[in-house]
């Protein structure tokens, strides 16, 4: 309350409105926030705890660095073109198109390059997994922390009618 008090006359009469009224239960207690390790070393699918629905708006940060492997190696030639690069989650080059690339999919639906930063609205119900794109797992290591935080659909447009579309004329 005392912080409400020093806030400035409108901010303060903003926080007091997205406050619930009182004996009802906060919406903003939907909001899931959770944090997993996503490896480099493993081109497996990493579950991240959390279900989306479609419609719910997906937000993921990452941090870290990942040493990837890069190259082609050629056995029938005896060369090898291979080379061990640090990048973050953006990938090489930063474009989120290669290697070292976070990588999100909902279920089995599509799959999203997500990097450093990035939100989406989810498409598919299931389950939100995270991997590192990698062409040489066994030749990769590090690890991304990754933050996903998932805002169910009602509290982006909640003045929206169930199942009705953006756009829709009434």
């Amino acid at each position: 309350m005392i912080a409400l008090l020093q806030a400035p006359p409108l901010l303060a009469a903003g926080l007091i409105a997205m406050s619930p009224p009182a004996g009802t239960q906060d919406p903003r207690a939907q909001v899931q926030r959770v944090e997993v390790v996503v490896s480099a070393s493993s081109a497996m699918w990493v579950d991240a705890g959390l279900s989306a629905a479609p419609g719910d708006l997906l937000v993921v940060i990452a941090d870290g660095r990942v040493n990837v492997t890069v190259g082609d190696l050629i056995p029938a030639a005896s060369r090898a073109t291979l080379r061990t690069l640090v990048v973050d989650a953006d990938g090489v080059g930063g474009t989120r198109r290669n290697d070292g690339t976070l990588e999100l999919a909902v279920d089995t639906g599509a799959v999203t390059p997500v990097g450093t930063h990035d939100f989406l609205i989810a498409r598919d119900s299931g389950s939100v997994r995270l991997r590192v794109r990698v062409s040489h797992p066994e030749w990769s290591s590090g690890s991304f922390r990754v933050e996903v935080i998932r805002v169910p659909a009602p509290l982006i447009d909640g003045s929206r009618p169930q199942g009705a579309r953006r756009g829709a004329r009434s």
